[in-house]
């Protein structure tokens, strides 16, 4: 047996102490470089920790270049794509800024546009009063059935709370105290007696009064957009005028006047109010 050469016993001779550097890095003496290459690779990965959490992103379904949702599609089609771009951006933040947001939809009825502002106004006011992270989206609709009606698309950051600000009842459906929004209304009956509102739940929650999504999980983000495309149908949309309002400065939308009539005469019958001034939100 030559010099250097391993005996019919398999045993392998001492490793060098550079021999022993690979050893300690995780690599096995005596495999070719392509396969300690792996080996070093599969160290870097461990070193590297668990992988960063994968965020959701929503991803349209697309047909003639144009985005549609199952819901846009039963009701007219969507009316403008770049505003249901910014209720996508919206609960795109609402997810991966707020502790697990639920999204409630509120429809008002009765009044007209600077009344649905009004109540708005004042119904932000109380979540911002009890630190409850919130955003908005908000369409203006007609037809003969509900007349000028808007619809709101709201989430609210969840805490032990969160359900007195938008119903009466709590998480197991008891009835408690009176809801914030019940009181932004009964304070804007002031200023027109026949407003209504009405909070309508996804069919898909069984009940429940909201779709509550996180950062990660698609399935239920993808329900949340689903539902939000409602308010960008085009079916009931005004022919002109402004039509999507927010919460937020930079998609601010100006007062809507129907035809060449000013709603703030429109079927308020309490003491009318001044309209509000533009930027208002």
């Amino acid at each position: 047996m030559k010099e250097g050469e391993a005996g019919n016993s398999g045993h392998r001779q001492a490793p060098t102490k550079a021999e022993a550097i690979f050893v300690n890095e995780g690599l096995i003496i005596g495999e070719q470089p392509n396969q300690q290459l792996k080996g070093a690779s599969k160290m870097n990965v461990a070193r590297e920790g668990v992988k960063a959490k994968q965020l959701v992103k929503y991803i349209p379904k697309v047909r003639n270049r144009k985005w549609y949702t199952n819901t846009t599609d039963r009701h007219g089609g969507l009316h403008k794509q770049e505003e249901f771009k910014k209720g996508v951006t919206m609960l795109e933040y609402a997810a991966h800024n707020f502790r697990n947001p639920r999204l409630f939809h509120i429809c008002f009825t009765g009044a007209n546009l600077e009344i649905y502002q009004l109540t708005m106004i004042r119904f932000c006011r109380a979540l911002s009063g009890a630190g409850v992270d919130y955003r908005y989206k908000a369409a203006l609709e007609h037809d003969s059935a509900k007349g000028l009606h808007f619809h709101v698309m709201i989430v609210l950051g969840t805490n032990n709370q969160t359900h007195r600000f938008i119903t009466s009842s709590n998480e197991t459906g008891k009835i408690e105290n009176e809801s914030a929004l019940r009181k932004a209304v009964r304070q804007t009956w002031g200023d027109c007696c026949t407003l209504a509102y009405k909070v309508n739940p996804p069919y898909s929650r069984g009940g429940l009064a909201y779709i509550q999504f996180n950062q990660t999980n698609m399935t239920f983000f993808g329900e949340a957009v689903e539902w939000i495309s409602y308010i960008y149908k085009a079916r009931s949309k005004p022919e002109r005028g402004t039509v999507y309002f927010s919460d937020r400065k930079e998609d601010e939308g100006r007062a809507y006047r129907f035809g060449e009539k000013d709603l703030s005469s429109n079927t308020c019958f309490g003491p009318k109010i001044a309209p509000l001034p533009e930027n208002n939100f």
